[in-house]
């Protein structure tokens, strides 16, 4: 007997892996996305369970990002602003950059009733 294989009870060599092919390893290794509703699936069909809670906290973070990106428009929409379509347009196209996002904030959180002239 080597010292890459152990020994059974009947004698028989067993590979390291349990008797398992490589390409066996490598598939329960990568998993890939399958049978939809979050149920991940090997390729071999063999089933892993529910999806992760670090896929449930990504999808929950990339929820907050994109809030907090369209949130001057979010504003405006809810405060019935009479530029909203502008704040939307500004914070589509230039709210990836910090001074688009802090314009159309502006232009969301504005008084909407014009101020009595003196």
């Amino acid at each position: 007997m080597d010292g890459n294989a152990s020994g059974s009870a009947s004698g028989a060599e067993v590979p390291r892996g349990g008797g398992r092919s490589p390409s066996v390893i490598m598939d329960d290794a990568l998993w890939t996305s399958g049978g939809g509703c979050g149920e991940w699936t090997s390729s071999s069909g063999r089933s892993g369970g529910h999806m992760s809670v670090m896929s449930i906290g990504g999808l929950a973070l990339i929820v907050v990002i994109v809030v907090a990106y369209f949130l001057p428009t979010i504003i405006a929409f809810a405060r019935g602003v009479s530029n909203s379509g502008s704040v939307l347009v500004l914070n589509l196209f230039l709210g990836w950059t910090l001074v688009g996002w802090v314009v159309a904030l502006a232009m969301a959180a504005r008084s909407s009733q014009p101020r009595p002239r003196m």
